[in-house]
């Protein structure tokens, strides 16, 4: 009997390890499936944190409700990006388009010093490289999956755009009501100490995105314009990749220049240390 008892003791342990076991897959399967969902939420967190104190300052100065702020803040946003887009995307088109056609000769300038270097492996080697970048540029007529790939990306892209700005506007919107709901399943003497950090952690993470942000319009505006002045070709898209890999921590002001000095190896190497230099001081500064 002992025997047989301790048997199905087991037994039983064993089907409760295998159905925990289960439930942490399920709830890791979901998590992952519901990553995006988390992502986008996480994001318009931040977003509205760094909103906050814009909304509120419209309000003051303003005669306007809080949802009235927030699509003012939204239209005068895509004013902006629209205005940048008609002043900018022309004038990046036209310097990619003549850095494109300058890749040929950029490319047959690189294999000719390539084939001098010693030993004949690396030669070899880099040689490869370059016909394999060569083939990598060439632009292959799109198939109708790609084009189908493409419009499905672009729609994946414009709804989280929307879903986003949804978020945003429902949670500075409801925010406090949110709040209460939430405390109230906690105890009562522990809500006003969980309000007050919850308060301070949405205000940091607003003023570190308002930071970044400004970072990143800062730099992205500084480099390109002194890769312009500088005659370096396609300077405001240059510009534009320096701004955005200002987001990455600690290595996004270094990756911010790579593309700048690749360009300037190609079609004005006497530029290099210039270009080296006025990087490393507009970051610093």
């Amino acid at each position: 009997m002992n025997g047989r008892a301790l048997a199905v003791g087991w037994f039983a342990r064993g089907i409760g390890l295998v159905a925990g076991g289960l439930v942490v897959l399920a709830v890791a399967q979901a998590l992952v499936g519901a990553a995006k969902v988390l992502l986008l939420v996480f994001f318009a967190l931040l977003l509205a944190s760094a909103l906050q104190p814009l909304v509120d300052w419209l309000r003051g100065h303003l005669p306007v409700r809080r949802g009235g702020a927030i699509l003012m803040v939204y239209i005068a946003f895509f004013a902006a990006v629209a205005g940048i887009g008609f002043l900018v995307v022309p004038l990046a088109v036209g310097q990619a388009s003549q850095l494109v056609d300058q890749l040929p000769a950029v490319t047959t300038r690189i294999q000719a010093w390539s084939q001098a270097l010693q030993p004949p492996e690396l030669a070899s080697s880099i040689g490869a490289l370059i016909e394999a970048a060569q083939d990598a540029l060439k632009a292959p007529s799109p198939q109708p999956g790609q084009l189908l790939s493409a419009g499905l990306s672009l729609a994946d892209v414009v709804g989280s755009v929307v879903t986003v700005l949804a978020l945003v506007f429902f949670w500075m919107t409801e925010r406090q009501r949110m709040q209460r709901f939430i405390l109230s399943f906690l105890p009562l003497e522990r809500r006003a100490e969980i309000r007050d950090a919850w308060n301070v952690v949405e205000l940091r993470l607003g003023g570190w995105v308002r930071g970044q942000l400004t970072l990143m319009i800062v730099l992205g505006l500084t480099t390109g314009v002194a890769y312009s002045a500088m005659g370096l070709p396609s300077g405001p898209i240059l510009g534009v990749i320096a701004g955005l890999a200002e987001i990455i921590p600690l290595v996004g002001p270094a990756l911010g220049v790579v593309p700048a000095l690749l360009v300037a190896a190609a079609l004005r190497p006497d530029l290099l240390v210039v270009i080296a230099v006025v990087y490393v001081a507009i970051t610093l500064v």
